[in-house]
Parts: C-alpha cells; sequence; structure tokens
C-alpha cells in the first residue's frame, strides 16, 4: 500500500521478473478476482478460496478490492465468495465446502499456535 500497489500487483510484477509460467502470473494477479483470469480460472478461484479463508480467520490482513472489503465474519457471504471463486460448485456445494474447512481449521489450529509460541520463544520478541 504505501507504494500504490496491492499484493496482486507485486505477484504480477514478481512473477514477470522471474519468469514464472503465465499461469500462475495470472493466478497472482486475479486470485481476488478469479473470473477475469484467462488462463487458469478454476486454480485462481481455488488460490482465492484459500486466501479469503486465511483473511476470515485473520492469517492475513484483510484486502480491499475495489469498494469490496474481502474479510467477512458471516459465513454465508463467506459461501457466496467460495461460489464467485468456484463457480462448478452449487450453493450446496459450498457450503459443504465450508463446513469442511472450518472443522479442518480447527484441528490445525494448536498446531498454528503451537509453530507462534516456538517463533515467540527462540525470537524473543513477539511478531
Amino acid at each position: 500500500m504505501h507504494f500504490g500497489l496491492d499484493h496482486c500487483e507485486v505477484g504480477r510484477w514478481i512473477g514477470q521478473t522471474w519468469n514464472f509460467f503465465p499461469s500462475f502470473i495470472d493466478v497472482f494477479e486475479n486470485h481476488h478476482t478469479p473470473l477475469r483470469s484467462v488462463r487458469d480460472p478454476r486454480l485462481a478461484g481455488i488460490v482465492g478460496a484459500a486466501d479469503h479463508f486465511c483473511e476470515r480467520h485473520s492469517m492475513a490482513p484483510p484486502v480491499e478490492v475495489g469498494d469490496q472489503k474481502l474479510l467477512e465474519t458471516d459465513t454465508t457471504t463467506g459461501d457466496k465468495f467460495l461460489g464467485t471463486c468456484l463457480p462448478c460448485l452449487d450453493a450446496k456445494d459450498c457450503a459443504e465446502l465450508t463446513e469442511i474447512l472450518e472443522t479442518e481449521y480447527l484441528h490445525l489450529l494448536p498446531v498454528i499456535e503451537f509453530n507462534n509460541s516456538t517463533e515467540l520463544l527462540l525470537d524473543g520478541k513477539p511478531d
């Protein structure tokens, strides 16, 4: 934000500079708007859904795309976003996928918290 770029633009720039596959660059650039992807909308949707899930669980800062803030706390809105990211899924499948992700997240949470506390002990200072 300091340089007037979001992480999608930075990802595109880095991907081009490092000669990543064009489909990867497309995902870096369009994972918040997977329907704009021209090379691999399915992969952009999967990465977008994962990114959205992380934002909802405070693993990453919330990101704004235009006037839309992607950090949501309402699971219905999350299901809608999943539907946008993965248009091949119907509403029932989106709800089931959201439930699976939430359950798996709860199982991983102790590992994530343990890792954060270990880093704190090694660093001696909070992140």
